[in-house]
């Protein structure tokens, strides 16, 4: 049977009324405005644009396009620019360096608007500026992330003494748990833990960095009781015993990368518990020579 027009009528208005109510309640907790300039956003159909985890909710097109223009290409095995003409080639300067993660995708380059937002995930106790950059990214690399075909996304942990200082907020665990459920697959950060307090990458010079992360991370074995496990990651995880990420393709993320050294190790920890491949989803790369 066909619906009357009557009944169209009705189920328009009632839409209207929800999604006028809904506008109130976002506003009310985020506000109608871009999240970098403070430009306020068009109030007409946000509420579908909440539910569709739209980025041009709380990013301005203008805001986007400064986030994403003049980048250059990078290099698919350390992350370093290469250049505006050329794409899916190697930099030829880690030809010698021998890393644990198979491939590695920027955003883009650590400096202008890209440097602030990165900074800001790390200081703000609100997940959703880093869960609207993941949307960013998942939007600006899906062919990447549609072509590694990842089984699981993991972010890079940090310490619990250095989660105690900044309460809690560790914006890569933000961005994976996102991109996890962009892609439809599981995130297993909880299994990745970080044994020893390391002083922060930034305060170690560039030689001392693979050092100050050696050994700094490690894959525990879940002790989970099946039923647990069924619902919260998958049954083969819980199956697998000393090797839970066996034969599994893991997607790490982190917001920004120097040297590779912290992913490089994280990586080799996944390796080691038996995934199959890794690949690296990085909102900035930074470095001395990155930055040139």
């Amino acid at each position: 049977m066909s619906s009357s027009p009557c009944d169209k009528g009705v189920a328009s208005r009632i839409w209207s009324t929800f999604s006028d109510r809904a506008d109130l309640l976002i506003n009310l907790f985020y506000p109608n405005e871009c999240l970098f300039c403070g430009v306020a956003s068009p109030r007409g159909r946000r509420i579908r644009r909440v539910m569709a985890y739209s980025p041009e909710t709380f990013i301005c097109q203008s805001c986007q396009k400064r986030l994403l223009e003049n980048r250059p290409n990078f290099c698919r095995r350390c992350g370093r620019p290469v250049g505006f003409a050329r794409e899916n080639v190697e930099c030829g300067r880690c030809r010698a360096d021998c890393f644990a993660f198979d491939c590695v995708t920027p955003l883009g380059l650590y400096r202008g608007m890209l440097r602030s937002v990165v900074l800001r995930m790390k200081l703000d106790m609100n997940p959703m500026l880093a869960e609207t950059m993941a949307q960013l990214y998942y939007i600006d690399r899906r062919e990447f992330l549609e072509t590694f075909h990842a089984d699981c996304v993991i972010a890079v942990p940090m310490h619990w003494r250095r989660r105690r200082q900044r309460r809690g907020v560790n914006s890569p665990e933000t961005l994976a748990e996102e991109l996890a459920r962009l892609l439809n697959v599981p995130d297993l950060s909880r299994l990745v833990v970080r044994t020893r307090h390391t002083p922060p990458q930034t305060s170690v010079g560039y030689a001392e960095r693979p050092n100050n992360v050696s050994d700094a991370f490690r894959v525990r074995i879940p002790y989970w009781p099946p039923s647990w496990a069924q619902r919260v990651v998958t049954p083969q995880i819980a199956s697998r015993g000393s090797l839970p990420l066996l034969g599994l393709r893991a997607l790490l993320v982190d917001d920004a990368m120097t040297t590779c050294s912290t992913c490089n190790e994280v990586a080799r920890a996944l390796k080691s518990s038996g995934a199959s491949a890794v690949a690296v989803a990085v909102l900035s790369r930074a470095g001395h020579d990155a930055a040139r």
